[in-house]
């Protein structure tokens, strides 16, 4: 048949009748320029030369496309085969092999798609094209695939993909792995890595926070031989970094070499314990706690704060500043300076040659001075006065025929009376042993200490101005020690 239309019918290997005078049965006709409207061509092979099948849109007929066969090897037969799948079929600009699987275009997307091969390439290199995956199940039936290579020349976008021992890169610009679950990097027995050939840097960043974890091993960060520095938390942001926990025997050690350790804060810091002890040691050196307002050491709890030097030939030096610095040293129990065991070392309070006055207890409520001995002398304590003994000097104006002197912890007391006739009477002492010096320092009348009662003199002591007595305190008695008429 050559010519013609056939409409409306189905043509098999049976005999239909004749057509043009030939009958038609056993395909012993050839049946050439036919336009088949409707109908079915069924139980025979159609062989038809490439350049000659055209298919074609039903709506824009003039959108067609032509099978072309040049690339097949003489004698070969190449398959297409059809998955149970909606899909699309992708062109490729080069020869496809069995095990290899080449997408190249101006979309370069495998989308909602099953790819069996032992390797898939996805290229695009048009300028600002895009290479995707999405939603793809990349398989070759039976092992995992050998190689992926995704190249674009601009981005990479990989979809809720799954893949395994493959090369994703791009040219240039970005690499975006998205995973509306997650996205999944994993290599069985091998390491995972991710790295940068040129001068690119990595970045982690997440939303949602980023975990870096290791079930079976350590976790190292920097532990390569580059010299290059790490650093964690070091943006503009104000934020918390939490370093350890207190967990069993949770340890976390910072060690330095000759660069040093700094620890640097903009407000106060806490370095504490909640058992067990600090220590701070120097091995090589000094240890310098500098306090720009002062320095604090303190036993809140029970406890001492203590500070050894315990080193034969070690000192313990306690400095202030040359000028007007103190240094304060404050209890509210007993304050003991060479107060351990036997030690036989001098003790030396204001030894140096600066001029500086020593003072020993306070005027504010009363207080003792003891320069302790032995009762039974068996040791010898004695105390040497290079230089003038000074005793504060008390003032009393004293009036009327008993007038009491509150002597409590006075030493030195000078009397002016009023100008009449004038009895005095002394109180007790404050500690046995207390010497009193009495000074008549103005007398314009007649005033009498009287040998009476707890008072015992070698007689009444009747002064005038300048006159003076001295008494000790025997713990009940004034005892007479001297006078003199000056």
């Amino acid at each position: 048949v050559e010519g013609g239309t056939i409409t409306g019918v189905t043509i098999t290997t049976a005999t239909i009748g004749t057509l043009g005078g030939t009958a038609l049965n056993a395909n012993n006709v050839d049946i050439t320029n036919i336009d088949v409207d409707g109908g079915t061509i069924d139980g025979t092979t159609i062989t038809q030369d490439d350049g000659s099948f055209t298919l074609r849109d039903e709506t824009n007929t003039t959108a067609t496309a032509v099978f072309v066969m040049d690339n097949v090897t003489a004698g070969q037969q190449s398959l297409i085969e059809i998955p149970d799948a909606d899909g699309t079929i992708m062109l490729s600009s080069g020869a496809l092999t069995a095990n290899r699987t080449t997408i190249t275009n101006g979309s370069g997307v495998v989308t909602t798609s099953t790819v069996t091969s032992t390797e898939l390439e996805v290229l695009n290199a048009v300028t600002g094209g895009t290479a995707s995956i999405n939603k793809a199940l990349i398989t070759d039936g039976s092992n995992d695939i050998s190689n992926i290579n995704i190249l674009a020349a601009d981005r990479i976008n990989v979809n809720s993909v799954q893949i395994d021992g493959s090369t994703v890169s791009t040219t240039a610009n970005g690499l975006n792995l998205v995973g509306a679950a997650g996205v999944s990097v994993s290599a069985d027995g091998n390491p995972v890595m991710i790295s940068t050939t040129t001068t690119g840097s990595i970045q982690l960043d997440g939303i949602g926070g980023v975990d870096l974890n290791s079930t079976g091993g350590a976790i190292n960060i920097g532990n390569d031989g580059d010299a290059n520095a790490i650093n964690l938390g070091t943006g503009a942001a104000a934020r918390t970094i939490s370093v350890g926990n207190v967990t069993g025997a949770t340890a976390v050690n910072l060690d330095a070499g000759t660069g040093g350790i700094s620890l640097d804060a903009g407000n106060a810091s806490n370095l504490t314990t909640t058992a067990g002890a600090i220590t701070i040691d120097a091995q090589a050196s000094s240890v310098a706690i500098d306090g720009n307002s002062g320095v604090t050491i303190d036993a809140s709890a029970s406890g001492n704060v203590t500070v050894t030097a315990s080193a034969a030939a070690g000192g313990i030096d306690i400095d202030a500043g040359a000028t007007s610095g103190t240094v304060n040293i404050d209890a509210g129990g007993a304050i003991g300076i060479g107060t351990n065991g036997s030690d036989a070392g001098a003790i030396n309070i204001g030894t140096s040659t600066g001029g500086r006055t020593i003072t020993l207890g306070n005027s504010t409520v009363d207080s003792n001075v003891v320069l302790n001995g032995d009762e039974a002398n068996t040791v010898s304590t004695t105390a040497t006065v290079n230089g003038g003994l000074t005793v504060a000097r008390f003032n009393e104006t004293v009036s009327g025929a008993n007038y009491p002197i509150a002597v409590a912890n006075r030493s030195f007391i000078a009397i002016t009376d009023s100008g009449a006739t004038t009895g005095i009477t002394l109180n007790a002492g404050n500690t046995a042993g207390q010497v009193l010096v009495l000074l008549a320092a103005n007398i314009t009348g007649t005033m009498t200490l009287s040998d009476f009662g707890t008072t015992r003199l070698s007689g009444n002591w009747a002064p005038t101005t300048s006159d003076t007595i001295t008494l000790i305190w025997d713990g009940t008695n004034w005892n007479e020690l001297h006078r003199s008429v000056n």
